[in-house]
């Protein structure tokens, strides 16, 4: 990761997410304004790294919505009859996304991503919404990034005071990282898989305890914190440092 140190603030948005050595961030709504929106039937939400586009489907029908893939296009179908708006994703698709659409069927709507040759998706459903990671065609003579081993053990150091806490996860390579609140919790998710040895137990200063898991490609860490606590996320070389709490009414922000 370049020694150059960029600099974007994450304006309270639903979904912050970093990569080692870019930032890509798609503002759909602050988090005030999230919260306005907690009973809307469907909510689209967005972000983006340098590997795949992330796309959420929440809300009372949005987390009910059931994916297929039929040949080259990924057919996300809710229980509506009124058509999600899905006017930012035509104006402006993910990587690897031709065209988006939407149909009407019997009882409800689908909404049709039709994916460039090559391109891939995964999907799946958790903490109240089903999403798709959409990977866009590589382009030729790229090679993948090295992933973290699954085996590896990234220490983190804690550094706690009642009104603030620090941790500092020191990866032994550069990883890719999401910093985002959903739920109550900021959601920490890294693009390598390791197991996490964590150094605090209990309550981390003004936000509760951290707590983690680890998938066959990711890991997440998940801490409760009220909405007032600040956020900041800071990436340098294999080093990620996140701190909760600090000067009351600081944003959420992320920067590498």
């Amino acid at each position: 990761m370049s020694a150059h140190r960029s600099r974007q603030r994450l304006l309270n948005s639903t979904v912050a997410v970093a990569t080692a050595g870019a930032l890509v961030f798609a503002p759909l709504a602050s988090l005030a304004q999230e919260g306005a929106r907690v009973a809307d039937p469907i909510v689209i939400r967005v972000g983006s790294t340098a590997e795949f586009t992330k796309v959420e489907f929440a809300g009372v029908i949005g987390a009910r919505a059931r994916v297929r893939r039929v040949g080259q296009q990924v057919v996300v179908r809710v229980g509506t009859t009124a058509a999600p708006d899905v006017s930012l994703l035509k104006v402006n698709p993910p990587p690897g996304v031709t065209g988006v659409e939407t149909r009407a069927v019997q009882g409800g709507t689908d909404i049709i991503l039709t994916l460039a040759e090559g391109a891939d998706v995964r999907n799946g459903a958790a903490d109240g919404s089903v999403w798709l990671n959409l990977y866009p065609t590589k382009p030729e003579g790229e090679a993948p990034a090295p992933a973290a081993p699954v085996s590896a053990v990234t220490p983190v150091a804690a550094q706690v005071s009642p009104d603030k806490a620090v941790l500092i996860f020191r990866w032994s390579t550069p990883v890719g990282a999401a910093v985002f609140r959903r739920g109550g919790a900021v959601w920490i998710v890294f693009d390598a898989a390791t197991r996490f040895d964590m150094q605090s137990r209990g309550a981390l200063g003004p936000a509760g305890e951290a707590r983690w898991a680890t998938g066959p490609d990711y890991s997440v860490v998940r801490i409760d914190a009220p909405e007032n606590v600040a956020v900041t996320a800071v990436g340098e070389g294999s080093s990620w440092t996140v701190t909760l709490g600090g000067p009351t009414g600081a944003s959420m922000r992320t920067t590498l």
